[in-house]
């Protein structure tokens, strides 16, 4: 049977009423309003006892509701805790995830720096090495070489070799030459292309290419 707060509360308060008019306690005579006018009926107490019966079934129901919210509230207090252990986790772990990664973004960065130094150190060495083969190449004096023949006397000296530039004299010839200089005679008609019968044709200020060892020079002095 389904009642309502407020009707269980005035079926109370008649029953308490009802049962306060028809008791009297004992050497004390019911008052004159408390004297029924005639017995209660067996269906007025019957209905009554129903009233209490639904009343201690309310109240009982009333207890079990009140158990499971307690109950609901402690599961909610649980849960509390445990999201809040949870999200403290939660924010350790992300906290140290935060800081390997600096740490880890901090150490790249070290190694990229110092890749790139050693980069630039070795370019930085190896163009100073090149600048100094150039400086040397640039400032080394080329060998005073010639090529000459004798169909063109006056024709300068081109690259061949180490040696120097003879102007002929008169007077000269090619063993002759080649004796002042300390040079075998074939090598200086090799170095200026002459044939045999060239050698004897050459003629004064004519250009002769003379081969020289390496470390020998001689200052150009006369034949005669």
């Amino acid at each position: 049977m389904n009642i309502s707060h407020k009707t269980i509360w005035l079926q109370g308060a008649g029953l308490a009423l009802v049962l306060a008019a028809t008791l009297t306690l004992p050497g004390q005579t019911a008052p004159a309003y408390a004297q029924p006018s005639a017995p209660a009926s067996n269906g007025t107490l019957a209905a009554m006892s129903e009233d209490i019966q639904s009343l201690q079934r309310l109240v009982g129901q009333l207890r079990l509701d009140v158990s499971a919210l307690q109950q609901d509230n402690d599961n909610l207090r649980k849960q509390l805790i445990t999201q809040t252990d949870v999200n403290a986790t939660v924010q350790n772990a992300l906290a140290k995830n935060r800081d390997e990664t600096n740490k880890a973004n901090a150490d790249l960065r070290k190694d990229i720096v110092a890749e790139f130094t050693k980069q630039i150190e070795a370019l930085a060495r190896d163009t100073n090495a090149q600048l100094q083969t150039l400086a040397q190449a640039m400032n080394k004096p080329p060998p005073a070489t010639a090529r000459v023949t004798a169909s063109d006397p006056n024709k300068q000296p081109e690259s061949f070799g180490q040696g120097e530039v003879y102007v002929v004299k008169p007077g000269d010839s090619i063993s002759k030459i080649a004796t002042h200089f300390k040079v075998p005679a074939n090598e200086i008609m090799q170095a200026n292309h002459l044939t045999p019968a060239d050698a004897n044709k050459i003629r004064e200020g004519q250009q002769l290419f003379i081969p020289l060892k390496n470390g020998s020079s001689v200052a150009p002095a006369s034949t005669n």
